[in-house]
């Protein structure tokens, strides 16, 4: 249970006081169905009450989970998974106040946002060999009426434009999305070689703009364990996504790691973005039918970093044997963004 009261104060000079109260219940069973299937199921419900002044609302919103996974083949499992977690709006979105941030564009917030739902379900197939392991699966998340922005234009009374951010609850958002993971023990508990294949297309429909993108992520790294020394390599292309008219795009990989371990004795070398001496450029867009805009953020100091470990772990007095326990009715949705 939680409460939070805050105080927004805009570039208008306007403050708005607004109240949010969270409760959230969970629980959970599981079980399995003569060793061949086992599954688990668990409701959450979430009451949200949030109010500005005389505007607001009181919801309840219910998180059903399941999750049900077989090994019926020797070294295979499938395992089949879904849930329905909570889009709910934060305070700064159902803020009335105005964030100017230049004399083209400003942030409003939308007092009439409402609390939606996100559908979920995913299938895994997991394939475990002395010679190699294959993960395959894909996802799929659908929203409606999912919170996205709307990029209105405003004319100003010198005639220019004011582009305003605002949210608004738009028609849909849905995230197709497929993998394949291959690691190969070339040398076994030696030698790995892992690749990955990322696929996703992301659909965002809004009150009057329609995007589609079909990001493509690919990987590979190389891990080597020689007595008390470990290397790895990682190489690998940005992520990329888009969420209402909005594209963002985060870095590539070309990381570097060396560590050496002697009973409680550690020593490690890192070394991020590998061959970027002059730093990483960070890219996203945004495009829409009245503003369209490019921008790359330049970080020139992150290419090429080392950083060093050192460290030694020692144990005194008595030592007691303990086991580390999972608690399986618990969630992490906590219904504030």
């Amino acid at each position: 249970m939680s409460r939070t009261d805050n105080k927004y104060s805009g570039s208008q000079n306007v403050t708005t006081i607004l109240n949010s109260n969270n409760l959230y219940l969970f629980t959970q069973i599981q079980g399995n169905f003569k060793r061949l299937l086992s599954y688990q199921v668990g409701m959450g419900a979430n009451y949200i009450s949030i109010h500005q002044g005389d505007v607001g609302f009181n919801k309840w919103i219910f998180i059903p989970k399941f999750s049900m996974s077989s090994t019926v083949i020797k070294h295979i499992r499938i395992r089949l998974s879904g849930n329905i977690s909570p889009q709910v709006p934060s305070l700064s979105q159902l803020s009335e106040v105005r964030q100017q941030s230049s004399s083209m564009q400003a942030n409003d917030g939308n007092e009439l946002l409402k609390a939606t739902s996100t559908y979920n379900t995913a299938l895994n197939f997991a394939w475990n060999h002395k010679l190699f392991d294959l993960n395959w699966g894909g996802s799929l998340g659908y929203t409606p009426d999912a919170i996205m922005t709307s990029i209105i234009p405003q004319q100003q009374a010198s005639g220019n434009y004011l582009y305003v951010w605002k949210p608004e609850n738009q028609k849909s958002f849905t995230n197709y999305f497929a993998y394949s993971n291959l690691t190969l023990h070339i040398i076994k508990d030696v030698f790995d070689i892992q690749g990955e294949l990322h696929y996703q297309h992301l659909k965002s429909r809004g009150l009057d703009y329609s995007h589609d993108f079909e990001p493509l992520h690919y990987g590979v790294s190389l891990s080597l364990l020689l007595n008390k020394w470990y290397f790895e390599y990682t190489l690998g292309n940005a992520w990329e996504t888009l969420y209402g008219e909005s594209r963002n795009a985060g870095e590539n990989q070309s990381d570097l790691m060396i560590s050496y371990r002697n009973k409680g004795f550690r020593l490690g070398l890192s070394c991020l973005l590998l061959g970027y001496p002059k730093g990483f450029d960070y890219k996203s867009s945004t495009h829409s039918k009245y503003y369209v805009n490019k921008s790359n953020t330049y970080i020139k100091n992150n290419g090429n970093m080392v950083m060093f470990t050192l460290g030694y772990t020692f144990n005194h007095g008595r030592t007691y044997k303990t086991e580390r326990k999972k608690i399986n009715n618990s969630d992490t949705e906590t219904g504030i963004r």
